[in-house]
Order: C-alpha cells, then structure tokens, then sequence
C-alpha cells in the first residue's frame, strides 16, 4: 500500500473521530439543559387542586424502556 494513502485515510479516521466526539458533546450538553429545565418544572407542576382530587396520580414516574 502507498505511504500516502495510508498518511491520507489515517488522517481522515482522526478527522471522523475528532467530529463524532464534538457531536456527542453537543448532545450531552443539550440533554443536560433539557434535564435540568425538566427538573425545575416537575416541583412546580404539583399543584394542590390536581392532588386533591385525584391523589393517586403524578406520585411517580416510569422511566423505563
């Protein structure tokens, strides 16, 4: 195999990586925000009237796949 071709597809691997890496991290960024808005929104979702009338619901939540 050619030296150059091999320096070549070598370079566009560590080209690849380095971009799936930066799309991840935007992801896990923008999972965080979305996680931590959600966190502060489910306090304040419990309201005393919706409780009062039907208690058994909203006590929990199924995150299972």
């Amino acid at each position: 195999m050619d030296i150059a071709l091999l320096a070549m597809s070598l370079n566009q691997a560590k080209l690849q990586e380095s971009v799936s890496l930066s799309v991840l991290k935007m992801a896990l960024g923008n999972t965080q925000e979305i996680s931590s808005g959600i966190a502060q929104l489910l306090p304040s979702s419990d309201s005393g009237m919706a409780r009062s009338v039907q208690p058994h619901l909203g006590g929990s939540i199924d995150i299972k796949a």
